[in-house]
């Protein structure tokens, strides 16, 4: 699958990407060392079969932005040029240029969230990017300006995240239920959010298994309250109000994280002691 970045979006507004002459970086951020030396002088990695995975990266975004503008052509159709060979060209793509260039460096500093698109699928992706610097070299060339642009975006997620939420709904007894989650993205997702709405009484307890994930939230939760629970911010919340306190991580929970979507259909089992609603929204996600 091949990708081209195509916009930035900062504060609500829109910057689409130069599209001439694009060099793209599709790399990878780069993953820390885990090897350690011993001291009788051998060295171990410390993470034995443990993946890790990159921290954050920059990403260098190349193009040209281009004068629109419509060269001069004689009644036989030949272009005509100047005594220097260059062509004539009529048209006010000069302030078009500008515009789109001040644009871009309008948004330096700020956080926006930088999207990819597949030259297959047209598929959007996106990771929260900083605009960090903007490189600008002017040419001109057959009566046409050009701007040439290398823009340099720093990102602190690691996987590319679909740009639309995936949400899936259903209903609880008070029970033991599998519940039905899928993922379609070639990587794990451990940011999902986890909505619990009781509907037959007051909930007090609820668990919640999933590979490696074992949790127990405890409290009391009054009918139609909803318990929030953010997996990749590490909060709970219930009917608004913090509700850490609530959370144990059971014995056989051993992931890093409180629970792990795999790129498959995950069937979640989940144990409330009264009937509830449940939603699940994550992003599916890629490397």
């Amino acid at each position: 699958m091949a990708f081209f970045y195509k916009y930035f979006l900062a504060d609500g507004s829109q910057n689409l990407l130069a599209e001439y002459n694009i060099k793209q970086d599709t790399s990878t951020g780069r993953v820390d060392s885990s090897l350690i030396q011993t001291s009788n002088g051998h060295s171990i990695d410390y993470l034995g079969s443990t993946r890790r995975l990159p921290r954050g990266q920059q990403i260098v975004v190349r193009g040209t932005y281009a004068e629109e503008v419509s060269l001069i052509d004689d009644e036989t159709g030949d272009l005509i040029v100047d005594e220097k060979g260059n062509t004539l060209a009529t048209g006010n793509g000069g302030d078009t240029l500008r515009a789109q260039t001040e644009q871009i460096r309008a948004q330096i500093g700020k956080l926006g969230n930088l999207q990819r698109q597949g030259y297959e699928d047209n598929a959007l992706t996106y990771k929260d990017a900083r605009l960090m610097h903007v490189k600008s070299e002017a040419n001109y060339k057959d009566g046409r300006s050009y701007s040439q642009l290398d823009l340099t975006f720093e990102v602190s997620q690691t996987k590319w995240r679909s740009f639309s939420q995936t949400v899936t709904s259903g209903t609880l007894i008070a029970s033991l239920n599998l519940f039905t989650v899928d993922s379609i993205g070639t990587e794990s997702v451990e940011d999902a959010e986890i909505i619990i709405t009781p509907t037959g009484g007051a909930l007090t307890s609820i668990l919640i298994e999933l590979n490696d994930s074992s949790f127990t939230w405890s409290g009391n939760l009054a009918v139609g309250n909803e318990l929030v629970i953010n997996c990749g911010k590490s909060q709970i919340f219930a009917n608004g109000i913090d509700a850490y306190n609530g959370l144990t991580l059971n014995n056989n929970h051993v992931s890093a994280s409180w629970l792990v979507l795999r790129n498959e259909s995950n069937e979640i089992d989940i144990t409330p002691d009264v009937a509830c609603n449940i939603t699940v929204r994550h992003f599916d996600q890629w490397m």
